[in-house]
């Protein structure tokens, strides 16, 4: 068979001839030499590659073809590897061995290779193209370079045999000493060993004492798949499923705790691994003894910055877990309870304001001012009292009633309980979201309904639109919670505040105030502004 330049083919072959090179190329993809083919160009851009690249260097070949060949070849090699190419263009040779230099694995590592390649000219003589293939020679490189380095250190160590030959008798004596340093040693060893031994049967004492169950279980890692395999139990984790840690040895999850758990089972154990960190949750199992609450504690276990082993500690949480399902029975069977005298206290201060109004309409004509104005502000506080126990049983606790929505609904009761001269517009606002408990509610709808019965009746007039500002927050340095009332009133209500005072809803608003709530009252005449600040019992 004839062949042109670069070992093209000029004639036709037999068909035998085709089925040995088919085979040769078989063989070749499948041998330690990859076949490569490049262009004559700036880096050698590569048009064609064998398909056992992808065992040797970890490219598949699509992710090679386009790519220029410089781009694989190790700083330190390319330009002797460059040098080695010129006969190629100085000379007009067909055939070089080139090398040995270094390749780049798609892994970032390296390969040592052997190339032999020939240039594929056209018909003027100028190199269009390359073709060589490549064998990996880096064990051999490798082995030649541990030779020389251990030549090195033959000749190294023949010189150092020398200078000790001279040394010897020198050396007699130290030997005598070595000697008995290494008993020593030896000694010291034994010491370590035995207290090794002492330290393992300590740890195994405690492995197999704990009463919590604790299990070590491999990891094996297959891309972004898991298989889980345990390799010991103590005591109490065999007592737990049922199994002997001497017969455990590689069953998996599936095998130990059936194929319905399993799949909880290694998700978590698969997290713990993904996180690389300890990680804590709690799990309902049926396990030997039967279906158990457990809190289970794995925690990863590197080898080579890998995680190859989980441990994992079980603790049954039955019983504490049953305590806590009872107690939340205890305490919602205790909100209900709080619920019904809520309202049932609720029903009962209805019926004394209507028992109330009975008797202010059975009195009729008959009842003075003074009487009339007692029997307003008597059903105003029962009704604030009310709208209070209203708030509990909509959905708020004790310790959880919504001051905004309180005050407004409070406001707004007083307004339509009282027969004011004037239209009154109140404006509730709250900074923030503040929640009180139900006692500081109560006093403080006590509170606000003796100055707003009070004031009201006082500042309203025929002709006049009144409005009353609230506004509650907390105050930064203590945490106390303050609430301001602006009467929007022309004139300066000193005289009237000198005047509430006096009166029994001063002394109330005082009392409730001081000794309830824990506070104090201000008064600014020149904004007609009176303050609340009082210990901030809320959440």
């Amino acid at each position: 068979m004839e062949t042109g330049k670069g070992g093209e083919t000029s004639g036709s072959e037999t068909p035998q001839e085709k089925l040995g090179q088919a085979e040769e190329l078989a063989m070749f993809r499948r041998g330690p030499m990859v076949i490569f083919k490049w262009r004559d160009g700036e880096g050698w851009p590569i048009e064609f590659v064998s398909e056992n690249t992808e065992q040797l260097f970890g490219y598949r070949p699509s992710e090679l073809v386009g790519e220029l060949f410089t781009n694989l070849i190790h700083e330190e090699d390319l330009e002797g590897m460059i040098k080695e190419n010129e006969p190629f263009y100085s000379e007009g040779v067909e055939c070089l061995e080139i090398g040995p230099y270094r390749l780049r694995q798609k892994s970032g590592g390296h390969l040592w290779v052997q190339e032999t390649s020939s240039a594929v000219r056209d018909e003027t003589g100028k190199i269009t193209h390359f073709l060589g293939y490549l064998v990996d020679i880096t064990e051999r490189v490798q082995a030649e370079q541990e030779l020389d380095a251990a030549n090195q250190q033959l000749d190294a160590a023949n010189q150092q045999l020398e200078a000790q030959n001279q040394e010897l008798e020198a050396y007699v004596q130290q030997l005598e000493a070595l000697e008995q340093q290494l008993k020593a040693e030896i000694k010291e060893r034994e010491d370590r060993e035995q207290e090794l031994q002492e330290l393992t049967k300590e740890y195994e004492t405690i492995f197999q004492g704990v009463d919590d169950g604790i299990f070590l279980a491999d990891v094996e890692r297959s891309g972004d798949e898991f298989r889980f395999s345990y390799r010991r139990f103590n005591a109490s984790e065999e007592a737990l499923v049922g199994v002997d840690s001497d017969k455990v040895s590689g069953l998996t999850p599936s095998d130990v705790f059936g194929p319905d758990q399993a799949e909880k089972i290694c998700a978590d154990y698969a997290r713990c691994v993904k996180k690389g960190e300890t990680i804590t949750y709690e799990e309902k199992l049926t396990v030997k003894t039967g279906e158990k609450d457990f809190r289970i504690t794995l925690s990863p276990v590197y080898r080579d910055h890998q995680v190859e082993q989980i441990v994992g500690i079980v603790r049954d949480i039955t019983e504490s877990k049953q305590r806590e399902r009872r107690l939340e029975e205890l305490l919602t069977d205790k909100e209900n309870l709080l619920r019904e005298v809520y309202h049932r206290v609720g029903n009962n201060l209805q019926v004394i304001t209507s028992l109330l109004r009975l008797q202010q309409f059975e009195l009729g004509e008959e009842i003075s001012p003074a009487l009339q104005e007692a029997f307003d502000s008597t059903r105003r506080r029962i009704e604030t009292m009310s709208t209070v126990h209203d708030h509990a049983l909509s959905g708020h606790t004790r310790d959880n009633v919504e001051a905004q929505k309180f005050l407004k609904e409070l406001c707004s009761n007083i307004i339509s309980l009282s027969d004011f001269h004037s239209e009154v517009a109140i404006d509730c606002k709250l900074t923030e979201e503040i929640y009180l408990d139900l006692d500081s509610a109560v006093y403080l709808g006590l509170f606000c309904n003796e100055i707003l019965g009070f004031f009201l009746p006082e500042i309203t007039g025929s002709d006049e639109f009144v409005r009353v500002g609230l506004e509650m927050d907390t105050v930064s340095d203590t945490e106390d919670c303050r609430l301001q009332i602006e009467f929007d009133h022309p004139g300066s209500l000193q005289k009237l505040f000198e005047k509430f005072e006096k009166s029994l809803a001063g002394r109330l608003a005082h009392t409730l105030v001081a000794d309830q709530l824990t506070g104090e009252i201000h008064f600014n005449p020149g904004d007609n502004l009176l303050s609340a600040v009082f210990k901030r019992r809320c959440n």
